[in-house]
C-alpha cells in the first residue's frame, strides 16, 4: 500500500493553516509548508505564517528556518519535503502538505527539469547578464528570443514573465537544449 500524503493549496490568507492543523489533529499528521516565502525567518507577519498558537498544537515543518539572506528555490524545496515526508511516514503519521505555492507543490509531486551539473560561478555569470539584457532590452525582446530557440517553453509561459524567460534563456546557453 502507498504512503498517503494529504495537500492543502490555495491563496494566501484563506485558513490553509488553520485547516490544516485541525485535520491532523484529527489524523495524527504533521504540516509541510509548501509556501516559497514562510521557509524564510523573520518575515512570519509578511507572509501570514502560523502563529505560535497552531505551531504549538501541532508539529509544523519547512516554517521559519531558513536565513532571508539565502535562497530557496523549488528543487530544495522538494528536496527538504521528501526528507520531511519519510521521517513523518516513519512515525506513522499523516503529513499535510499546506501552501500556496502550486510551483513548489509541483515540483514535489512532479518534479522539475534534471539540470546536468554545471559551475555555479558559470551560472552566476550567465543569470547575471541575462538579468543586465532583461534591464536594457526588456522582457518582450528575450521571450521573442526564448521563442525561436524553445518555442515549446515559450508557448508555455506569458510573455512578461521574466523570471520564467530568463530561466529558459540560461538553460540553452549553459547547457545548448530547450528546458
Amino acid at each position: 500500500m502507498k504512503p498517503r500524503v494529504l495537500i492543502i493549496a490555495g491563496p494566501t490568507g484563506v485558513g490553509k493553516s488553520e485547516a490544516a492543523v485541525i485535520v491532523a489533529e484529527e489524523l495524527r499528521g504533521e504540516v509541510v509548508s509548501a509556501d516559497s516565502r514562510q521557509v524564510y525567518r523573520g518575515l512570519e507577519i509578511g507572509t501570514a505564517a502560523p502563529g505560535r498558537d497552531l505551531l504549538e498544537r501541532i508539529p509544523h515543518h519547512l516554517v521559519s528556518v531558513r536565513d532571508p539572506r539565502l535562497s530557496w528555490s523549488a528543487g530544495e524545496f522538494a528536496v527538504e519535503a521528501v526528507r520531511c515526508l519519510t521521517e513523518i511516514l516513519e512515525r506513522s503519521h499523516l503529513p499535510i502538505i499546506v501552501g500556496g505555492s502550486g510551483f513548489y507543490i509541483r515540483a514535489l509531486t512532479d518534479g522539475l527539469f534534471k539540470e546536468p551539473p554545471v559551475d555555479p560561478r558559470e551560472r552566476d555569470r550567465v543569470r547575471a547578464g541575462l538579468q543586465d539584457r532583461l534591464v536594457k532590452e526588456g522582457v518582450e525582446a528575450l521571450w521573442t528570443e526564448l521563442a525561436s530557440i524553445d518555442p515549446h517553453w515559450a508557448e508555455r509561459i506569458p510573455e512578461t514573465d521574466s523570471q520564467r524567460v530568463i530561466r529558459g534563456l540560461e538553460i540553452h546557453e549553459l547547457h545548448g537544449v530547450p528546458l
